[in-house]
């Protein structure tokens, strides 16, 4: 009989090389690492330092171009290196399947949820009739806690939320019930309370099912949440591995301790003083969205419900929440994109809602975004200078001025010179959000609204454009609507907070007071929600600012 806590992966000495034209350069070199039964074991690192390649290596799905160059992969007894495409038909799904990061691109969005289970279940069951494989697509869908399996078997993906969407993934990756379960970053893009239950999803469906979890993150926090084995990868190589509480508690390793230190944790500002006149001040904003399906059936959705708020000069003023919440929504309406059903809203001293023409594109040349994924937003065909001189250049500045704002800001957010003239995708996913911010602040804006703008990258790139902000804020003189999902975040860098709820504020106060003192039963769950636990969390009163 097999031990319940019995190695299922076994990787030795595993080497994965890039092939470049006139040379061969290692992305992944020697890499040991073992993963158990009803055990999750967590792979950490930074984006590039190899850990997606060796998750693919074993998958045996590493891209064009790369390929193994040394080592072993024993799954469950089968050796992977050496598979035939017939095995991996085989294996894929039975033995091992993979949870990935971004579940709407996981899914096919022209497929009901239920089809895509059943298709998995009849090419490797053919033996199943229809209504076996529809009692264990529901069976499944009940597994993962999603609400009324029925009708989530009917849904599309795009009719699903964020959350629920990934808890289809996993019910996909159960369907077989593999020995081995890869999970890589399945929670980066989710809200606190969403990635609570989808952490503690993957505990409790690992025991059920007699599996073994690798689980990809850059978080130390998740770490901490759900990790029984830590592995740490740093340019291609493992640099530290032991249990959790041993990584966590005696790290040797700078990279690891770099990491670690990189976690935010509630570290609260001091309190500005109180400003004569807001730079906004919005009162009693509703918006409600209709949308018809393709049997015309209307459906309303309150996106926001009484919203009241101000922003002071100079302050950073946070809105957190889950996703669905109505915090995007906010920021599209300060921003003009969304004009709401009613309420006021004040900016600069002047009611908004009726700008046409040029005090339209006045006010936006003020009120500056910054978006979630830094490499959606920049366009990929436009060299780094032509679109932080396009802005500037279209509300009437001159060329030779706006290169030189360029080039000072480019200065300002750590790059150098000579990226204006390169594109987007030769920068690494920091980098390109700090072009971002440059881009934003090329408009000399009074107010800069940031949508999650940190959310999708490494803990320790999270740390280093969060001091980017601050300091630019501090130099610059603008406020800043702070949008995050990341209550450690939002400590970090607001002033004040709203706690937002299906479309309603249901909290406002000083950031200290909202954490340390919360009102509302809303904000204690996403508090305790946060991964990683108090004594990671909590890290003092950040300093007065000079």
């Amino acid at each position: 009989m097999t031990s319940s806590t019995a190695s299922i992966l076994e990787i030795s000495g595993l080497s994965v090389a890039l092939d470049l034209p006139g040379t061969v350069r290692r992305v992944v070199t020697d890499v040991a690492l073992t993963v158990h039964r009803r055990k999750i074991t967590c792979l950490i690192g930074e984006s590039g330092s190899g850990k997606s390649v060796t998750s693919s290596a074993i998958m045996q799905l590493l891209p064009s171009g790369l390929r193994i160059d040394g080592g072993r992969v024993l799954l469950d007894g089968h050796d992977m290196a050496s598979a035939t495409p017939e095995d991996l038909a085989t294996l894929r799904g039975r033995v091992v399947s993979m949870v990935f990061q971004e579940p709407l691109t996981a899914l096919n969005p022209v497929m009901r949820v239920g089809t895509q289970i059943g298709e998995m279940l009849a090419i490797h069951r053919p033996e199943m009739s229809a209504r076996a494989r529809e009692a264990r697509i529901l069976e499944l869908l009940g597994d993962v806690h999603l609400p009324d399996p029925p009708q989530i078997m009917r849904a599309f993906p795009h009719q699903l939320s964020g959350g629920q969407r990934q808890r289809v993934v996993i019910a996909m990756a159960l369907a077989l019930e593999p020995a081995l379960i890869i999970a890589d970053e399945p929670t980066t893009a989710l809200d606190v309370t969403t990635q609570a239950q989808i952490l503690h999803l993957f505990r409790e469906l690992m025991t059920r099912h007699d599996s073994g979890v690798l689980l990809i993150t850059h978080d130390f926090g998740v770490v901490a949440e759900v990790a029984d084995f830590v592995y740490v990868m740093q340019n291609g190589r493992v640099v530290e591995h032991g249990a959790a509480d041993a990584v966590l508690e005696r790290a040797e390793h700078p990279y690891t301790k770099s990491l670690i230190a990189a976690v935010p944790g509630f570290r609260f500002r001091p309190e500005l003083p109180v400003a004569d006149t807001a730079l906004v001040r919005a009162e009693g904003l509703d918006l409600t969205y209709v949308t018809r399906s393709f049997t015309s059936a209307k459906r309303e959705i309150k996106a926001l419900d009484q919203v009241s708020f101000h922003i002071d000069p100079g302050e950073t003023l946070g809105v957190v929440g889950e996703s669905g919440s109505g915090k995007s929504t906010l920021a599209k309406v300060l921003m003009l994109f969304e004009k709401p059903d009613a309420g006021t809203m004040t900016v600069f001293g002047r009611e908004i809602g009726s700008l046409r023409g040029k005090a339209l594109n006045d006010y936006r040349a003020g009120v500056q975004m910054v978006f979630q994924d830094p490499f959606k937003s920049l366009n990929p065909r436009r060299r780094v200078g032509h679109s932080l001189t396009e802005g500037p250049m279209a509300n009437g500045v001159s060329r030779s001025e706006a290169l030189a704002r360029a080039l000072d800001l480019l200065d300002r957010v750590g790059l150098p010179a000579e990226a204006m003239g390169r594109f987007p995708h030769e920068f690494s996913g920091g980098q390109r959000q700090r072009i971002c911010i440059a881009r934003a602040l090329a408009m000399k804006p009074r107010i800069v609204v940031a949508d999650e703008a940190v959310s999708a990258l490494d803990v320790s790139v999270q740390a280093q454009v969060l001091e980017l902000f601050e300091t630019l804020k501090r130099e610059l003189g603008f406020a800043m609507l702070f949008i995050t999902h990341d209550l450690r975040v939002a400590s970090n860098i607001c002033d004040r907070l709203i706690v937002m709820h299906r479309g309603r504020v249901v909290e406002t106060g000083l950031t200290r007071d909202v954490f340390t003192n919360p009102g509302h039963a809303y904000t204690e769950e996403l508090i305790r929600a946060i991964p990683g636990g108090l004594a990671m969390r909590t890290q003092g009163v950040l300093a007065e600012q000079p």
